[in-house]
């Protein structure tokens, strides 16, 4: 009967550590966020530490804490992928750009995570914590001289950019189910 017991256990065992091993070796899906910034630190709003945008000395901006919207297949209405140059003196293409064409219900979570108000702020993309891409325009008050891409009502991000397609396409996958790169 002892020796049965050890058996099981140890047949057990082998099959918990397994299992938790496989775990383990599982990947969890990027964490997409679109993130609102401002021009100044606001005390429970941003991060303390600011980002530099600019060429200027004071070209800081400073990300909300909490993302203006997780990006998943529900808020990506369609996903556009091309090559682009992430360096301008290049003579080819070095990365690729992702341009998000968001749902109604997303640019609406957006606008109401952005407040009211007559003004411009910038949305940055966030991957796992890290800024990815560049700066985009947000225009709350949908001025009609700003691009259709930075107005509230009609926001579509394109500012993902990254080298790696390996690392692109990781982040496609949980954005949508059907990935082209032009």
């Amino acid at each position: 009967m002892t020796r049965h017991l050890v058996i099981a256990f140890l047949c057990t065992s082998t099959l918990l550590g397994h299992a938790s091993a496989q775990d383990s070796a599982t990947v969890s899906e990027p964490r997409v966020e679109l993130r609102l910034m401002e021009p100044k630190p606001i005390e429970d709003l941003t991060e303390y530490r600011g980002i530099k945008h600019g060429y200027g000395d004071n070209d800081y901006g400073y990300l909300h804490k909490k993302p203006a919207r997780v990006l998943n297949k529900q808020s990506v209405a369609k996903l556009e992928i091309w090559r682009s140059y992430l360096s301008p003196s290049l003579k080819k293409p070095n990365g690729f750009t992702m341009k998000f064409h968001l749902t109604e219900e997303a640019r609406k979570q957006i606008a109401d995570h952005a407040g009211g108000g007559d003004w411009q702020r910038y949305v940055v993309v966030v991957v796992d914590g890290k800024q990815v891409g560049g700066l985009q325009r947000y225009e709350i008050n949908n001025c009609k001289s700003a691009p259709p891409d930075c107005r509230a009502e009609s926001f579509n991000s394109d500012s993902l950019q990254l080298k790696s397609r390996t690392r692109l396409l990781e982040i496609a996958k949980t954005l949508t189910d059907t990935v082209v790169i032009d």
